[in-house]
């Protein structure tokens, strides 16, 4: 029995050292992510913007020649170039985070820990947002003939928190915000992966000359970005739980430690 007990307490301690190494590693890599910044172009370099850590338009300058595209190519040649930066910030997110996500991978799973929650694989990865503008698009989604995850499949079983979970990330796929500036002259559409889906001028653009239009553009995505957030939060908060009163990544630490040492 004491050689047993002895085998579990440095199994224990073993478990507690890996949760404590991927909460550090994690919250570096987040905040490796949030720092990410990456620069498009297009127009052969007259079209010139940068995405931040969330993907969203931190920048854009237009080369004096952008007057001879036309407002019409140059709205859509700004969003390529735009979703172009944000593709390249989830690339590099992704290579941050894949090792963490291998290494907690070995470790035990909210399920095998708290009993109740979802086994790991219940709930799929968030699936990206759609980057076609909403006029754009099937009027019907989700009739394309795609099986469903198992989460979704009624015949599997009940339905439960998974699959609400899974419901709802499937809805935050098609949702959009839109925000103006200058008087809506400008109209800047995004998605829920704050990338830039569309944008429109109206008819009074023509007061405006590149620099405010590239001015107004960012402002715009801004008011778009800040309001998709909200949306999502909305969606999101039948499943959304108060965390005000569960300690943070310090005192978590703090107390994994302490568990560790005592159990040492």
């Amino acid at each position: 029995m004491v050689r047993h007990n002895t085998r579990l307490i440095a199994d224990t301690a073993e478990v507690l050292d890996g949760i404590h190494e991927v909460i550090t590693s994690l919250a570096d890599a987040r905040a490796r992510c949030r720092a990410l910044t990456v620069t498009a172009t297009a127009e052969r370099g007259s079209i010139t913007v940068m995405a931040d850590g969330s993907g969203a338009l931190a920048g854009i300058e237009f080369a004096y020649d952008t007057e001879q595209l036309g407002y019409t190519r140059l709205a859509r040649s700004t969003v390529q170039a735009a979703q172009a930066a944000g593709a390249e910030v989830r690339r590099r997110a992704d290579a941050i985070m894949t090792p963490l996500r291998e290494r907690l991978e070995r470790l035990p799973g909210p399920a095998e820990v708290i009993h109740g929650l979802p086994a790991r694989g219940a709930i799929p990865p968030p699936p990206p947002a759609l980057l076609t503008p909403p006029g754009a698009r099937d009027p019907a989604p989700g009739t394309d003939g795609a099986r469903p995850h198992p989460a979704l499949d009624t015949s599997c079983g009940p339905a439960g928190p998974a699959a609400d979970l899974v419901r709802l990330q499937q809805a935050r796929t098609v949702l959009v915000a839109t925000g103006t500036a200058e008087q809506r002259r400008v109209a800047v559409t995004v998605n829920a992966d704050c990338l830039i889906v569309d944008i429109q001028f109206s008819s009074g653009i023509a007061d405006l000359d590149h620099d405010d239009i590239a001015e107004a553009i960012l402002a715009a995505s801004r008011a778009a970005v800040a309001e998709v957030a909200r949306r999502v939060q909305a969606l999101f908060a039948p499943v959304t739980y108060d965390r005000s009163g569960f300690p943070g990544v310090a005192e978590t630490l703090a107390g994994l430690e302490n568990l560790r040492d005592q159990l040492r």
